[in-house]
């Protein structure tokens, strides 16, 4: 089937629905060769829009041998139910509903921590930013520290709340940041002889002052980068320097699975956030982020009130340097939050292995692409790594949620072969969402649904 084919209405339609729907596919000003190097054979499963619409076949009306089979237009698809039979199509039938436009920019989410907020540095923030971009190798989006905004990060804390915390922390024995694991999280909640009006529940990173972690995380808490809706670095309120190390004080978030994910929706917000995440980073040319590690993902609960807790035991020392729990001031259960009544967002966790490319210059729609020589020296790109490291845990997360294991699995064996950047994962997989059915996102992942003698129980 060829475009020629077409009722020359039919064919305008469709020509101008695949331009709009793969506008930020190609890389501008990238060649096809260096475009098929780094995207490798995904153009069997994504087709850019040089393949599929930049030829004489669709100017011309000559036939096209290669066209996809989910572009192939029948003349008899005028029914409704025809458009659910290949229920793995990328994108929707032409003759759908044109004004529906395939979401490429970026949205802000309803009460995001970030977005709309003014969010500013405090003044020992924007020095360290200075220091750190004037004494590293590393190139910034150009931002300038004279020109950032000199309120403080926090309305309601001053900086003496920030560093109270960082001394308590630093008195305490056993040193809490001796086992603060691999993200180096101390997750603070504020003890009994605390005021819980001055003092809110932090997360604590010490990092020395040379580390290229410290740079990263600086970096990209810059205010324009923070109104970025896809930035997923965590929140830094306020830094306190002690001698040779600088403590980062951040926002308090949990376990990106605490509370559980129990439906299918679930599952496909926390999918949508990290590679909308991964795409932010991945511009920002920031790779390694364990992103096999499902402990690398943290979520933000901050969206549901606070409650003082009943059920808990008070905090004595007000640290821990393992789990997500929260304080006796501040505490929401994590089984009292409902994920259907209040908005979550999601952030990667994990910088301690997180660097950032020189050799690759930076794009506005996907991870830059890597010249034949650059690869040929290179093990792997990182790009890629992260990618596919990024599709072996969707895999693994689809065990839970076997309603759409099947239809998302071409998404994740090309993040796996390493055929797809972050931002082409991302796109393959809104569009793959607008395929499922609506009652499907509903029903519950396989590990919360009711075991037998729950049935018993509850009959």
């Amino acid at each position: 089937m060829s475009v020629s084919d077409l009722s020359p209405l039919k064919a305008a339609s469709l020509k101008n629905t695949l331009e709009y729907s793969f506008s930020h596919a190609s890389q501008p000003g990238t060649d096809d060769s260096l475009e098929r190097d780094y995207f490798g054979g995904s153009s069997l499963l994504f087709e850019s829009p040089s393949s599929s619409l930049g030829g004489s076949a669709a100017d011309s009306g000559e036939s096209d041998p290669e066209e996809p089979e989910y572009y192939h237009d029948n003349e008899e698809d005028d029914d409704e139910d025809s458009a659910s039979v290949a229920t793995d199509s990328t994108l929707e039938d032409v003759d759908g509903d044109l004004d529906f436009g395939h979401p490429l920019e970026r949205m802000p989410r309803m009460n995001s921590a970030d977005h709309g907020l003014d969010y500013e540095m405090s003044e020992n923030v924007k020095a360290l930013l200075h220091v750190a971009i004037s004494g590293s190798a590393y190139s910034s989006r150009s931002h300038s520290p004279s020109s950032m905004a000199s309120s403080a990060a926090s309305p309601t804390f001053d900086s003496a709340s920030y560093e109270r915390v960082v001394d308590y922390l630093i008195d305490l024995r056993p040193d809490p940041f001796a086992s603060a694991g691999h993200r180096n999280l101390v997750m603070f909640d504020p003890p009994l002889h605390f005021d819980p009006d001055s003092v809110p529940p932090l997360m604590v990173k010490r990092l020395h002052r040379t580390s290229p972690e410290l740079v990263l995380l600086l970096e990209i808490n810059h205010p324009e980068s923070r109104e970025d809706p896809w930035n997923a670095a965590p929140r830094i309120l306020h830094a306190v320097e002690r001698d040779e190390f600088v403590f980062l004080c951040m926002q308090r978030f949990s376990a990106y699975d605490k509370p559980p994910l129990v439906t299918v929706a679930h599952y496909i917000d926390f999918f949508r956030q990290v590679l909308e995440g991964l795409s932010f980073l991945h511009e920002e040319r920031i790779v390694g982020l364990n992103c096999a590690d499902p402990s690398s993902y943290m979520v933000d609960l901050s969206s549901a009130p606070r409650v003082p807790a009943q059920t808990n035991a008070p905090t004595t020392n007000g640290f821990s340097a393992l789990n997500g729990n929260a304080g006796p001031h501040f505490d929401l259960p994590p089984i009292q939050f409902d994920r259907f009544k209040y908005p979550v967002r999601y952030y990667f966790a994990n910088f301690a292995n997180a660097t950032r490319v020189h050799d690759q210059p930076k794009s506005a729609g996907s991870s830059p692409s890597t010249t034949r020589e650059t690869q040929a020296s290179r093990p792997e790109c990182p790009y890629r790594h992260d990618v596919r490291d990024t599709g072996e845990m969707f895999n693994k997360l689809l065990e839970d949620v076997p309603q759409i294991a099947t239809k998302f699995k071409a998404l994740t064996k090309a993040m796996i072969n390493g055929g797809f950047s972050a931002d082409d994962s991302r796109r393959l997989f809104d569009a793959l969402c607008r395929s499922v059915d609506s009652k499907v996102f509903d029903s519950a992942a396989l590990t919360h649904l009711p075991t037998p003698e729950e049935d018993t129980a509850e009959k």
